[in-house]
């Protein structure tokens, strides 16, 4: 969901050590140094604040030739799997409200809903995480057995193909009937007209997110209402 905007500058000094041990083919010193940063800062901080700006750094000067392929993926390698851990750390079954987060078929990119997951169960909510590259069929099924409170897609491009429009409109309709889709991805509003405009997708409960702070909102949203709607359920969730 970041947008990125120009070269990032680093903001601290854990992750100066960190970009310095990617600059140094140190995967150890790197994944450590993340961890400890990771250890340090509330889920919120770490997106936006840690994670976000690492990854659009790394990309720029991959862009720019002072970072190579290999380096670039080890970055996204260490970051794939502290969101991974601190999303099992952190995870809690006994959560009354759920969000299912999944790409669809042909779309490989998962930070994005990695971290939304991430986002949402420093939230309150329980993170149903499927990962990347799925057909509609399944998410459905899963989706069908849980009745999540919504449905999170990461979608990378702002041109469909035929196929990504006709998984949309399977999937938003045929959820359950309270169940939202949430459609997350820099550019993905675009993607929404898009579909909407060969008679996709429509409805209130369809959503474009191009922000971790516009995913920060419905989540605060959704828990509201969900405590308009079950207010002893409400008194489950954390603040």
């Amino acid at each position: 969901m970041p947008k990125s905007s120009g070269e990032t500058q680093v903001p601290s000094d854990g992750l100066q050590q960190v970009v310095a041990a990617i600059e140094s083919f140190d995967y150890a010193t790197a994944n450590a140094q993340l961890g400890k940063v990771v250890a340090l800062l509330p889920v919120q901080e770490l997106v936006g604040g840690v994670v976000v700006p690492l990854l659009r750094l790394v990309g720029d000067r991959l862009h720019n030739g002072t970072l190579t392929a290999v380096q670039e993926h080890m970055t996204t390698a260490i970051v794939r799997n502290r969101l991974g851990g601190l999303l099992c750390l952190h995870a809690r079954s006994s959560l009354p409200s759920q969000i299912l987060f999944a790409t669809l078929s042909g779309e490989l990119h998962e930070f994005g809903i990695l971290a939304s997951a991430v986002l949402a169960v420093g939230g309150g909510f329980e993170a149903l995480y499927m990962g990347p590259n799925l057909p509609p069929s399944e998410i459905l099924a899963v989706a069908g057995w849980t009745s999540p409170e919504a449905v999170v897609l990461g979608i990378k491009t702002s041109k469909p193909s035929p196929e990504t429009i006709k998984d949309l409109r399977l999937v938003a309709s045929r959820l359950p009937k309270r169940t939202e889709l949430w459609l997350g991805g820099d550019e993905v509003k675009k993607t929404l007209l898009a579909v909407r405009g060969v008679g996709g997708i429509v409805g209130a409960r369809v959503f474009a997110l191009e922000t971790f702070e516009e995913l920060d909102v419905h989540l605060a949203r959704l828990k509201h209402a969900i405590g308009n709607r079950h207010p002893q359920r409400s008194n489950r969730l954390p603040p």
